[in-house]
Parts: structure tokens; sequence; C-alpha cells
């Protein structure tokens, strides 16, 4: 168990790390249950994931890689989670893809049903367009079921919102939205889970402008902290970026190494 002095140290040195990569970084979707661990002691908890693929042929070299981090810290009724995600694509040395994405998640429970929160989130994505997206968000987490087996979840936060575009830097967003989720855990067993995060983040002045965030894991236990986990995500923005979708998609599959 950590002393209280290196807790706040810890603590500190989170949010100094978060604080530095708004400033690079910018922020879109966040599985947060997927941060959740279900421990019931204080101290650390949480996950590595790593993907990658090199593919060589007689017209291309593809290179993908990315790398997933969580980490949880629990004191109390008090919970500290941080996420750190990082995917790059290279085609023939050319680089096609590259975004990372860090948030911060202060969870603190004022009751058995309802808990305070407040975030800090950021992001790079090249395939939006968008150079900087950073978030500062504070709300409300309720549980509305909680079972053994099924778990239900709704998010009422209020967030501001600042964003910079790659192509031109002088189109810069300054929001205020409300960002509010819906989310679920599914576990028939010990073997298998299902983890749903669906978010609506419209502004709050203008309601035609809104984002739908979605990722959905399936995740399958291999052996004791190994699971393979399959994940959905999707994103809707009705106002996006020029020259780009409204609408994007992605599928992934990997390996998952739990500890706590």
């Amino acid at each position: 168990m950590l002393s209280e002095y290196n807790y706040q140290l810890v603590r500190k040195s989170i949010l100094f790390f978060l604080l530095i990569s708004c400033f690079f970084l910018q922020a879109q979707i966040v599985n947060v249950e997927n941060l959740r661990h279900e421990i019931d002691s204080t101290g650390w908890s949480g996950h590595v994931r790593l993907d990658g693929q090199l593919e060589k042929n007689n017209t291309s070299r593809i290179l993908n890689f990315s790398n997933q981090l969580r980490l949880q810290y629990k004191r109390e009724k008090s919970v500290w989670f941080l996420i750190h995600d990082m995917s790059f694509k290279e085609i023939n040395a050319t680089e096609i893809i590259n975004n990372s994405t860090q948030h911060l998640r202060y969870s603190h429970e004022l009751s058995s049903r309802v808990s305070y929160e407040a975030f800090l989130q950021s992001q790079s994505d090249k395939v939006s367009e968008i150079k900087i997206r950073a978030l500062a968000g504070t709300g409300l987490r309720f549980n509305l079921y909680n079972a053994k087996k099924y778990k239900f979840f709704l998010g009422v936060t209020m967030m501001y919102e600042y964003e910079n575009s790659v192509d031109d830097i002088e189109n810069v967003q300054n929001n205020i939205r409300s960002s509010n989720y819906v989310s679920f855990k599914i576990k028939p067993n010990d073997n298998i889970s299902l983890v749903s995060s669906n978010y609506f983040q419209p502004l709050i002045d203008y309601i035609s402008d809104y984002r739908i965030l979605s990722e959905t894991a399936i995740m399958l236990k291999i052996v004791k902290n190994l699971k393979f986990i399959t994940t959905l995500y999707y994103i809707f923005d009705s106002f996006p970026v020029t020259n780009v979708a409204k609408e994007q998609y992605k599928l992934t599959s990997g390996l998952v190494y739990s500890f706590d």
C-alpha cells in the first residue's frame, strides 16, 4: 500500500503528464468501462495491449502497430484512471495513420448509485485531420443496474472542447458540449465478457452539431490474466473537419494482459 506522500506524488505526476500532453494531442473516444477494474482493495490494477503487423509483397511494404495502456489506482471511495492509446500505419515509408490518445479521469463515490467524475482527454488523429482536440469535463455517473453478470450505467457531463485542424492552424474551435453516455457490461461466465460505451455529444448552443461515439469489445480468456479481444469503434460527426467523412469505423483484434 502506498503512503499518503507517495500517493500524492503519483497523482500529481500523472496529472502533470496529461496536462503536458494536451498541448500536442487531442481526444475523441475512450471506453471508460474498460478502464474500470472490479477490485475492492486499495492499489494499482490495469492492463497492457499490443497489436502489430508487418507485410511485404511485390509492390508495397505495410507496417501496422498499436499499443494500449490502462492504469487504475483505487483508494477508499476515490479512483483514478489513466489511459494511453497509440496507433501507427505506414505504407512504403509513407505515413498513412498516426494517432495517439490520453485520458485521465477521477471518480468519487457519493453513494452506492451516484459518483462524481472529472476528466481531461486529448488525442492526435491524422485521418480526421485534427491536429489538436483537448477536452476538460465534469459530471455525474449513475449506477442503473449492478449484478454479477449484467451492469448498466448512465453518465451526464459537460465539457469544454478546444480543436485545431491539421491543414488550417487558424481554424480554432472553442466549444461547450454535453457528453452523455450509456454503458453496459455483460459477463455470462468467467471466460467471456462484452463491454460497450456509447456517447452522444451535442453542442450546447447548436444541437444539430453533434457526435455519436461507440466502442464495443468482446474479450475471451485464454489463461489467467491473458485475454483475446476484438473491438469495434464507430464515430459519426455531423460537422467534421473539411474533406473528412462524417462516418468512420474500425475493427481491431489483439491480446490483453491484465494485472491487479
